[in-house]
């Protein structure tokens, strides 16, 4: 996931706060517009006992508003969790006054109540339209009151909204929609699909760890009377007000929304446009999720070359000051028509490993892999808004669920069980892989259809696929086969030609279509292991 962008500010009554509220919103980041709502009548005239007295004045006895009542400033959004409770607006007022002369009353809140059309009109005349929002289509002009203090739960709205606080005070706690996996959203089919499941009070973490990771990631926006907060369509966002606080708010349907409604008869497609994006962002941060092998460990150890065992007494030999580093594998009789191969460190350790990966007998316990993303660093993921990766570990092929690790790492919902292949082509960019495979190709080829038989998982054949993709647009291979080029004077690897290497490659295999078949298979059901994520954490039906 890219880089979580700073939240936006700027001064509401600026000339400028119209452009910048159009680039926030194009760009979909919330933006704080202080000052926005200081110049109403509304800010002036709505605070303490005297602005209750003024709102009374503008509203006819006999209009009814529906409120939320609770047993305490908490209030749930959703039906199945609280009674919308009808009473006069003048009642409500009353209730207001009593708590502002310090007598008991109940935790009431008025919210979402429509200005325009319903009784309540009158007050709009101490309300303007922010001048940024002149030329939006605004839907719905709505109140919120509480009278002593309210904390809202976790939702999004389907709109575009801007929140102007008239008196009092609101801290508002904001998730992008990409923590929609971290919030445990209510299924998709329920009716309070636009609400979290999750207990912000009183989180059980035990219940819902991932949560750990949205909090990570949130902001934090303290908003005083006569400040105004763009929220975009669908950005989570959890309200707390202090003491008594009015606000009134705009709501308008964003272009996406607009486009959705006004072409039903493309819904379907629609749906299937959105679905394909999601997956391929979800596999995206599937596969940024997969920890990388740590060759530089690998490297350190002994070398081994393919083929021969080495006495476990050995030591690596200690560089010498100026020394060449890069470390020779001696040639064998499947290799005597290739110039000498000269790989790096990095990569010697790459084909050690796989070498000893692709060894194993498939119901053997898997080699340990040290991997290389540290705690620290998983910090600084989670504080500059990308998807956390796990700890340094030691990655086999077991299940885990999202919960803590071995050493106590938080485990993100969107990743896959970590499999040493995967691992292992994490670590290598495209160059590094061609060599490797290649070296394998070449020197241990019953190895290449261990690979495709018994070790590939879908991440890693995508992993694979792509890469070998990346070789061939960066030119990574050689225009000549490795047996005509000549030996490098920097003792790097010869590259083989494309041919050359998928000759090699799949020549190791029995049936190569039949790999090629196995490949496309692996990919598609990484991609069902995504839908699945993402049905289950995201729309929350399975």
């Amino acid at each position: 996931m890219a880089d979580r962008p700073r939240i936006m500010s700027a001064n509401g009554l600026d000339v400028h706060a119209k452009e910048q509220l159009a680039a926030a919103e194009k760009q979909s980041i919330p933006l704080i517009l202080s000052k926005a709502a200081s110049s109403w009548p509304a800010y002036r005239l709505w605070s303490g006992k005297e602005g209750l007295e003024r709102m009374r004045s503008h509203v006819a006895p006999n209009i009814n508003v529906s409120v939320m009542e609770s047993t305490s400033d908490i209030f749930i959004g959703d039906l199945r969790r609280y009674t919308p409770t009808t009473c006069s607006f003048h009642d409500f007022l009353g209730a207001a006054d009593s708590a502002a002369e310090g007598h008991e009353a109940p935790h009431l809140y008025l919210a979402q109540q429509e200005l325009r059309d319903t009784g309540m009109e009158p007050l709009l005349q101490d309300v303007e339209t922010p001048a940024c929002l002149q030329g939006r289509a605004i839907t719905s002009v709505n109140l919120w009151m509480c009278i002593q203090g309210s904390r809202s739960n976790i939702h999004y709205d389907p709109y575009s909204n801007c929140l102007c606080v008239v008196s009092g005070r609101k801290h508002v706690t904001l998730f992008s929609p990409a923590c929609t996996p971290f919030l445990a959203p209510a299924a998709l089919t329920s009716d309070a699909a636009n609400h979290s499941q999750i207990n912000f009070s009183q989180p059980d973490f035990d219940r819902n760890p991932e949560f750990r990771l949205a909090m990570q990631q949130q902001w934090k926006v303290t908003m005083q009377a006569g400040d105004a907060l763009f929220i975009p369509e669908g950005y989570w966002h959890q309200v707390d007000s202090e003491g008594m606080t009015v606000a009134v708010n705009f709501w308008w349907q964003s272009s996406l929304t607009t486009l959705l409604r006004e072409q039903p008869h493309c819904r379907f497609y629609h749906l299937r446009v959105v679905m394909g994006e999601a997956l391929g962002s979800l596999i995206e941060q599937l596969v940024e999720n997969c920890p990388a092998a740590d060759l530089g460990s690998e490297a350190a150890g002994t070398l081994r070359p393919l083929g021969q065992d080495q006495p476990e007494q050995d030591q690596p030999e200690q560089d010498q000051p100026g020394q060449d580093r890069t470390v020779q594998l001696p040639e064998t009789r499947a290799s005597k028509a290739r110039k000498l191969s000269c790989l790096t460190p990095r990569e010697t350790a790459a084909v050690r490993l796989a070498c000893k990966l692709l060894s194993q007998c498939p119901d053997a316990q898997q080699p340990e892999i040290q991997t290389i993303q540290t705690v620290p660093e998983q910090r600084e993921s989670l504080q500059a808004g990308r998807i956390p990766v796990p700890g340094t570990s030691v990655i086999g092929c077991s299940n885990r669920s999202c919960g803590m690790d071995a050493v106590g790492v938080l485990q993100s919902p969107l990743q896959l069980p970590a499999d040493p292949l995967s691992c292992l082509f994490k670590a290598l960019d495209a160059a590094e892989l061609v060599h490797c495979l290649y070296e394998v190709s070449v020197k241990q080829p019953s190895l290449i259809q261990a690979m495709f038989d018994v070790h590939m998982s879908p991440l890693a054949a995508y992993l694979l696929t792509s890469k070998l993709e990346s070789a061939e647009k960066e030119c990574v291979f050689s225009d000549e086969r490795v047996s005509e080029q000549p030996v490098a004077l920097d003792g790097t690897a010869a590259t083989p030609s494309q041919a050359e290497f998928y000759c090699s490659l799949y020549g190791a295999c029995r049936d190569a279509d039949q790999v090629f078949h196995h490949l496309l298979d692996l990919r598609q059901q990484l991609s069902q292991q995504a839908a699945r994520i993402m049905l289950k954490h995201v729309v929350q039906i399975v």
